[in-house]
């Protein structure tokens, strides 16, 4: 039985400040050589802030 294609999309990340998140897939934003000051690291994605919240 497969997933809906909605469910199969979703990548979930462990951060430290917001606990686990799920992100579509196709919202990953992809370095291949990293960048400057995160070289190991490849992927990365854009969080909405809270409207409401101090930032």
């Amino acid at each position: 039985m497969s997933l809906p294609q909605k469910v199969q999309d979703l990548v979930q990340f462990d951060t430290v400040r917001f606990g686990r998140i799920e992100v579509h897939e196709d919202k990953i934003i992809c370095f291949v050589q990293g960048i400057p000051g995160f070289k190991r690291l490849r992927r990365f994605i854009m969080i909405d802030h809270d409207a409401e919240g101090m930032f």
